[in-house]
């Protein structure tokens, strides 16, 4: 595990401290959480554009999804 020193200023902290104390979890749970979020968000959108940029990916609509893989539910 590694300590990384940060630093929260103004309407961030003030921010910060109210979503942990309605969340009743500390400000550290809070900022974890959303490095986590951020890093399987990035992670997801660097699949997306490989996909988007193979020629050979098949692209379907919602409703071709359905038809091809949910049969038509």
């Amino acid at each position: 595990m590694s300590i990384i020193p940060l630093r929260i200023e103004g309407d961030m902290d003030r921010d910060l401290g109210r979503i942990a104390h309605e969340l009743k979890r500390t400000k550290n749970y809070i900022i974890r959480e959303a490095i986590k979020e951020y890093i399987e968000d990035t992670g997801d959108y660097e699949i997306a554009l490989a996909r988007m940029k193979d020629k050979n990916d098949e692209i379907l609509t919602s409703a071709e999804f359905k038809e091809k893989y949910l049969h038509g539910k």
